[in-house]
């Protein structure tokens, strides 16, 4: 070997020992991987066109929503709400800081991101768990760097692999329980962490290839899910307004009734520890629409007003108008521990969007919570219902209460329960023993509700 051979061969390997010890702790997760090929380019090419409220950031799990078997659901959702994806299959935490770096980022400025990243970093074995919780911080952080107006909704890695004891599986919800610390229960302004993994599980943790047929791509009806369960955050994250206010429902008689409870609200004589809230069903507690307003009180003050409840129910009331009152009311004087609320069927018959009601139901729950400090609130599904004998109306109703789950399950102290199977006869349909007229319960059907209710009322005012 010559010297200068020699020379060269120590000079590599110096060099080789200084970069081993320069980057043995670098976190691959946190390193800017390139990815540049024709996909790359084409998120270039729509970013550069700017219009961009809605932005999705992610791997092949974002992409199937965009591209492959969510592509329907995707487009309907969000075509309308200049919505663009930044995912490319096979990304990793590390690709997503080189598209930031890359793609001309200063011609958007959106509202909202929708970000799920995470999976292939273990699945490719390139980093830990621990190294992976660190490339979603330097993603979110991008991010806020970027945009400080934006608001993020960070999904929890989404499970992989059958079984809650394989190993990607156990490596994921490890990546999730790092990230919690940082982002859970609103630690980060604007940054919403939030978990729709037990909605792809059964009751034993099991991902089936129902939900992703691989065990890590969702099938069709997982993008179907994925896009319910997030909806009413993304309505919040860009600010829209699906249902607005509506006040005076039915003229004269029911801004009176409006004033009158109002009036009774600021003066709080009674020390209101429960709050009514929804149309005629809950109105009718104190008007019977079956001439049994006699045997129907002592029931009435039986389960509510004995514990100092007022009733906020106005029959005829949709969504919109008890979103009014809800606004209106003077809850200053009052301390209610407990609000049963039940709205919406008058909307169904009217041809309002679902999403659109239960948006404005779940609205009316967390002004309650705004203006109700530490209250509880029962939202009650909305009964059977056989409207003018349509039995479409009975349907959509069912649908419609299969939907809700959706609008509350990140909400605290909110607890949806369904009391409607006690007024269905064998047929499935509305009993008329309980609701003569197939909307409204009568003295028997109101006995039920209380019974029904009774021991959930007492947990909750204890």
């Amino acid at each position: 070997m010559t010297n200068i051979s020699r020379f060269r061969y120590i000079f590599i390997l110096l060099a080789a020992v200084f970069a081993t010890v320069l980057f043995a702790d670098e976190n691959p997760a946190t390193t800017l991987e390139p990815f540049p090929d024709a996909r790359f380019d084409k998120i270039c090419e729509r970013m550069s066109q700017g219009n961009v409220d809605l932005l999705w950031v992610g791997d092949s799990i974002v992409n199937g929503f965009v591209n492959g078997p969510g592509a329907k659901i995707f487009h309907d959702r969000y075509d309308q709400r200049n919505s663009m994806s930044m995912a490319i299959g096979g990304m990793r935490t590390g690709h997503v800081l080189w598209e930031f770096d890359n793609a001309p980022v200063d011609r958007i400025n959106p509202k909202m991101a929708v970000v799920m990243i995470g999976t292939n970093n273990v699945g490719h074995g390139k980093s830990t768990p621990a190294q992976t919780a660190e490339g979603i911080v330097a993603i979110v952080d991008r991010l806020r760097d970027l945009y400080p107006e934006i608001k993020i909704l960070l999904l929890e890695v989404f499970p992989r692999d059958p079984n809650p004891g394989d190993d990607l599986r156990r490596q994921v919800e490890e990546i999730n329980s790092l990230i919690r610390p940082v982002y859970g229960k609103g630690k980060v302004k604007n940054v919403k962490l939030y978990s729709i993994n037990d909605l792809f599980l059964t009751e034993e943790g099991v991902l089936t290839r129902e939900m992703m047929k691989d065990y890590l791509h969702p099938t069709e009806l997982g993008y179907d899910i994925w896009g319910k369960a997030v909806e009413p955050l993304i309505i919040e994250g860009l600010g829209e307004k699906p249902m607005e206010a509506v006040g005076e429902q039915g003229g004269d008689d029911w801004m009176a009734r409006f004033n009158e409870k109002n009036d009774l609200l600021a003066a709080n004589k009674r020390d209101y520890q429960i709050l009514m809230l929804g149309d005629s069903i809950t109105h009718y507690w104190e008007k019977s629409a079956f001439d049994e307003q006699e045997s129907l009180t002592p029931l009435w003050k039986r389960y509510y007003e004995d514990y100092g409840a007022i009733n906020l129910g106005i029959a005829g009331d949709q969504t919109q108008n008890l979103v009014w009152r809800i606004e209106h009311y003077d809850f200053s004087k009052v301390h209610p521990r407990l609000a049963i609320l039940m709205i919406g069927v008058n909307n169904i018959p009217t041809g309002h969007p679902f999403e659109a009601t239960a948006y404005a139901t779940r609205y009316i729950v967390k002004t309650i919570q705004e203006k109700c400090p530490g209250i509880k609130v029962i939202v009650l599904k909305c009964l059977p219902y056989l409207y003018m004998g349509r039995i479409e109306y009975q349907m959509m109703v069912d649908d419609y209460n299969a939907l809700l789950p959706y609008y509350f399950r990140d909400i605290e102290d909110v607890e949806l329960i369904d009391i409607g199977d006690m007024y269905r006869g064998g047929d499935g349909l509305v009993n008329t023993d309980f609701f003569p007229d197939r909307v409204h319960p009568n003295r028997d059907g109101y006995l039920l509700w209380g019974e029904r209710l009774k021991s959930k009322v007492s947990e909750k005012l204890k």
